[in-house]
């Protein structure tokens, strides 16, 4: 875990431009090759306030609550005409977990984004709270497709982003002060759900209020691409960010190859070549 104030930006900026590197020119020419804790210059873009993030409004510091989520979510539908916002299931907190779901021209439901042909990702985030950076990096490529630089990918696939799955464990705040080697404390939501669950391990049972909900959703909108955003904590390796893709024996043998061995390896170039960021797996199986 990056705890510093500068390891959790450069991590974030990571995220989201691992995220963005599926849209860059594969054939750009190569670029400076970033290290340690340097960022390319310019990474977040320049937004008016109300579109800021809570890591952005906060010099780094803090990462959002589930209520912050819903007020940001609210000021970027007032921009833009892609966004349509629905909840995936109420918490047994009574907590909202919202989706955004972007797509040119706005879908609203289902069978609008099976007539339109296009393709639909599902990008999840803090299904571990202490993982926050891709929550955060999930906010700002909302904000890229909704009013950004990258509206045009809308033309070509329709985008589902939940920020925040474990709403109850974002929210119930604790200071970390060394347990992922910080020397500053800060303030950040657990692991587990309200219900001492850790949901990345209860996916396997699915008798979770959250991992019904996230079924539910899932079989609804039908998804080609799935992806869960995590954070590696206190790991040294050499890669900018790590990204790992299904090893179990079980899992069906065409989607899980084509992962592997096509998908990532093509985004491991494309991160490479159009933000100079060097990534690879972090798990290696075979099957």
């Amino acid at each position: 875990m990056w705890s510093t104030m500068s390891g959790r930006r450069r991590t974030i900026a990571l995220l989201l431009l691992s995220t963005l590197a599926m849209t860059s020119d594969p054939f750009a020419q190569t670029r400076k090759i970033y290290w340690g804790d340097e960022v390319p210059t310019g990474w977040a873009g320049k937004w008016p306030a109300d579109l800021l993030t809570v890591p952005e409004r906060s010099n780094w510091t803090r990462t959002m609550s589930t209520l912050q989520l819903h007020e940001w979510i609210a000021a970027l539908k007032l921009k833009t005409e892609f966004l349509h916002v629905e909840p995936m299931f109420r918490s047994p907190l009574g907590k909202a977990a919202p989706v955004m779901i972007l797509a040119n021209p706005r879908v609203t439901t289902p069978a609008q984004a099976k007539a339109s042909g296009k393709p639909v990702v599902f990008l999840l985030g803090n299904i571990h709270p202490p993982e926050p950076e891709a929550a955060e990096a999930l906010a700002m490529l909302a904000r890229d497709l909704g009013v950004g630089s990258r509206k045009a990918l809308l033309d070509k696939v329709i985008v589902m982003i939940a920020p925040i799955y474990n709403v109850d464990g974002t929210d119930t705040f604790v200071t970390q002060d060394g347990g992922y080697g910080s020397v500053t404390p800060y303030i950040q939501g657990v692991r587990e759900n309200s219900q001492g669950l850790d949901l990345n391990r209860e996916g396997a049972k699915l008798t979770s209020v959250e991992s019904q909900g996230l079924i539910r959703t899932l079989n609804a909108w039908d998804p080609l691409l799935f992806l869960d955003g995590h954070l590696m904590s206190r790991v040294n390796h050499g890669y900018a960010n790590t990204y790992g893709t299904a090893t179990i024996p079980a899992a069906a043998p065409g989607p899980r190859d084509y992962m592997t061995n096509t998908l990532f390896p093509a985004v491991r170039d494309a991160v490479r070549t159009g933000f100079g960021l060097e990534v690879f797996t972090h798990a290696l199986a075979v099957p």
